[in-house]
C-alpha cells in the first residue's frame, strides 16, 4: 500500500484495483508465541471452571442461557422499593406494628391483591393499614389512586395510605379524598416517616 492508500505491487509498482484479477487475499495467518509456528486456522480450546477440564468445540455441550434486563419503569420501581419501602417498614415495626412487605391480601371477591406494605397492631383486633407507593418525575397522576381504590374496595382495610413521590396531582388529591385514601407527599424516607406520625399513626 502506498502513501495515498492504494494497493500497489511492490515489484512493478502497478496499482491493484480489482480483487481476484489484479490481486487476491491470502487470508489470515496466525503465529504461535511459544514455538513460532505459522498456521491459518487456530484451534480453540475451552476450559471448564467447575471440573477444570479442557475440551474443543465439538465436545462442548451447548445450552440456551437467557438473560433479562429491567425496563426503565421496572428499574424505577425496584429502586423505589429498596430506598423507600424498607425504611418505612422498619419504622412501622418500631411503632409496634406487624408488617408485611410486599403484602398479598385476599379480598371479599376471593381475588388476591398486592400492596407495597400492610401493617396491623397486635394489641388491636386486626386493625389493618395498607400502603402503596407511587413515583413520578414531576407529579403522580390519579391512576395510582384509582388502582388503590379498586384494591381497598375489595380488601376493606381500616386505613389506606398512598405515598406520592414527590407530590400528587390535584385530580389525584380530589379522588383520594373521595375514596378516603390518605395521601403522603414526600421526596425521601425521612419526610414519609414524619408525615406518617401526623396522619396515619395518630389516627390509628
Amino acid at each position: 500500500m502506498d502513501k495515498k492508500g492504494r494497493l500497489v505491487c511492490p515489484k512493478c509498482g502497478k496499482v491493484l484495483e480489482k480483487l481476484d484479477i489484479d490481486y487476491r487475499k491470502a487470508g489470515m495467518w496466525c503465529k504461535c508465541n511459544d514455538c513460532g509456528k505459522n498456521f491459518d486456522i487456530p484451534v480453540t480450546s475451552h476450559f471448564c471452571r467447575d471440573c477444570k477440564k479442557t475440551f474443543d468445540f465439538e465436545n462442548a455441550v451447548c445450552k440456551d442461557v437467557y438473560s433479562y434486563t429491567l425496563s426503565e419503569e421496572a428499574a424505577k420501581e425496584a429502586k423505589l422499593g429498596w430506598i423507600m419501602v424498607a425504611p418505612i417498614s422498619e419504622f412501622l415495626k418500631e411503632a409496634g406494628f406487624e408488617v408485611e412487605s410486599p403484602a398479598f391480601l385476599k379480598g371479599k371477591s376471593g381475588a388476591t391483591h398486592m400492596f407495597d406494605i400492610a401493617a396491623y397492631r397486635k394489641d388491636v383486633t386486626r386493625e389493618l393499614m395498607v400502603m402503596d407507593l407511587a413515583a413520578a418525575d414531576d407529579e403522580v397522576p390519579e391512576q395510582p389512586v384509582i388502582a388503590m381504590f379498586a384494591k381497598i374496595y375489595d380488601v376493606m382495610p381500616d386505613k389506606a395510605c398512598l405515598v406520592a413521590i414527590p407530590k400528587i396531582s390535584e385530580n389525584g388529591k380530589k379522588m383520594a379524598s373521595l375514596y378516603k385514601i390518605e395521601v403522603i407527599e414526600a421526596e425521601n424516607p425521612k419526610e414519609i416517616v414524619k408525615a406518617l406520625k401526623k396522619t396515619c399513626l395518630e389516627k390509628s
